[in-house]
């Protein structure tokens, strides 16, 4: 955070691939609503390369926080700034606007997720 506002950076290889900003306790957001949000269906995609470069392991995993406990939590303004980079090619994702942003601190329990989808599988029969 830099005085009035939140700022997000992703850096590969030293290389700044995108820059995201808010606005800082802009607005205040409903607890109970944000926890709720919070203990509902995650996704994540896992990517882990082998000692090659190659992809080891690729599945897309679903996971459900627990023991949530959400201390605040806010919603403003945001902006995003992605920048062009050979091998992180996340300006290619389209990006129409943005809409705003959020952040809110909690206390939580990440337990193990499940596998939905494993890519690597389907390569392999």
């Amino acid at each position: 955070m830099v005085r009035d506002q939140v700022i997000g950076t992703l850096d590969y290889s030293g290389i700044r691939v995108a820059t995201g900003t808010m606005a800082y306790n802009y607005e205040a957001l409903d607890l109970e609503e944000i926890k709720r949000q919070t203990e509902g269906n995650n996704f994540n995609l896992k990517i882990i390369p082998s000692v090659d470069g190659s992809v080891a392991l690729m599945q897309l995993i679903r996971y459900q926080m627990t023991n949530v406990k959400v201390k605040w939590a806010w919603r403003g303004p945001a902006a995003l700034d992605i920048h062009p980079c050979a091998l992180a090619p996340l300006y290619k994702f389209p990006v129409r606007e943005v809409i705003g942003g959020v952040h809110y601190l909690t206390d939580l329990t990440l337990p193990y997720g499940e596998v939905v989808y494993d890519y690597l599988k389907e390569f392999e029969g």
